[in-house]
């Protein structure tokens, strides 16, 4: 049968360290501990460090909310975006909801203007010409609103003449905007969602 034998040793882990020493002893004034048998304010309890978390994080939210406002009203964030959403609500979220992967990244690059049409493959020289195969500049409101080429796919998308006329309407009303995801897709513009395109589709 094995034999172990156990010593316990003290080990002064602080002696003559002076940074150790002052962490001693602040630890234990922590419990109230004061030099000379007196007793002090102790310090704040689990559930008093939590309440300061909680204004902590309120505080720290309140001054992103007032520095990203900023950089909104100011165009910061992207003047595109900033021209067809002014305010920030949580209704713009909503455009979002239950859209497919597809649609929402692609409403995301059109309200951004940083969707892959010519124009903004020539900003960032990734195209010869920004010229649409109609002769005028591809932007997306070109595509959405007046290319000849997508005629018949616009009336497909939107019926009985229910297209909302402004550009700024069609990306900020809900059903509008995912009617607009599903046309950007299906006009095959986008090569990055043509496996998507015969396959998906949007309801109001």
């Amino acid at each position: 049968m094995l034999s172990i034998r156990v010593a316990v040793h003290w080990v002064p882990s602080h002696v003559d360290i002076d940074g150790n020493e002052q962490a001693d002893i602040l630890a234990k004034m922590a419990t109230g501990w004061r030099e000379g048998g007196e007793i002090g304010p102790k310090a704040p309890t689990f559930q008093s460090l939590q309440s300061l978390s909680s204004a902590a994080k309120r505080t720290t939210k309140a001054r992103l909310q007032t520095y990203w406002a900023n950089k909104w009203e100011t165009g910061e964030t992207g003047r595109e975006l900033h021209r067809l959403a002014p305010k920030i609500s949580k209704q713009r979220l909503r455009v979002h909801g239950g859209l497919p992967k597809a649609f929402s990244a692609t409403l995301t690059q059109i309200r951004t203007g940083k969707v892959a049409l010519k124009s903004y493959l020539r900003r960032i020289k990734r195209a010869p010409d920004s010229r649409c195969t109609c002769g005028d500049e591809q932007t997306g409101r070109h595509v959405l609103i007046e290319c000849p080429n997508f005629k018949d796919l616009r009336k497909a998308v939107w019926p009985f003449n229910s297209q909302p006329q402004s550009y700024k309407s069609i990306l900020n009303l809900v059903w509008s905007a995912k009617k607009a995801a599903q046309y950007m897709v299906q006009t095959g513009l986008l090569g990055q969602f043509l496996e998507a395109r015969n396959r998906l589709k949007v309801t109001n």
